[in-house]
């Protein structure tokens, strides 16, 4: 059994960029239900547990993400992807709390936004500002977590493109 902790996170989308949505990301109040089911079964966790981040759920025409925090006894939080009925951790932070609501960034001048998520890890001890970016594979036909554009996004000389060689999509729960 996995061992998650909850802090709560309420907070809308904020977009960087004249529109609250691209013409391929959504903003959704929603999520289908087998996908919180999913989630619900992979986490061990009950229903009342798991919450969902007002604004963290997107959609695209192959699938869902989903921002949530758990209740137990470390804070965590976790981002899914949910795509042909399939449900993948894209990441997960123990202990970690969402600092703020995901932004659709198009700072690599590609027509699919990046989102990216402030939040607070655990550094021996000690709770530190990080970032967490998802970028699309088209060839994958899913959103995938890059480091290497996180990284960009905080630090980055913008004149040079990020490498995403390191991202992960995978992860299934």
């Amino acid at each position: 059994m996995k061992i998650f902790r909850v802090s709560l996170f309420a907070a809308a989308l904020h977009v960087t960029g004249a529109c609250a949505e691209s013409d391929f990301v959504r903003v959704d109040a929603k999520l289908p239900d087998s996908m919180g089911a999913a989630i619900t079964q992979g986490s061990e966790m009950l229903p009342a547990q798991i919450h969902w981040v007002p604004g963290g759920a997107l959609s695209w025409s192959g699938g869902y993400i989903a921002t949530v925090v758990f209740e137990a006894s470390s804070p965590n939080c976790a981002i899914f992807t949910y795509s042909n009925n399939a449900l993948s951790t894209v990441f997960a932070g123990v202990p970690c709390m969402f600092k703020g609501p995901p932004t659709l960034k198009f700072g690599r001048n590609i027509k699919v936004p990046d989102i990216v998520y402030a939040v607070q890890l655990s550094n021996q001890g000690v709770m530190v500002d990080e970032g967490v970016a998802l970028y699309f594979d088209a060839e994958k036909n899913t959103f995938c977590e890059s480091r290497n554009l996180s990284d960009w996004y905080r630090f980055g000389n913008k004149k040079r493109l990020p490498s995403v060689d390191d991202g992960h999509c995978s992860g299934f729960y």
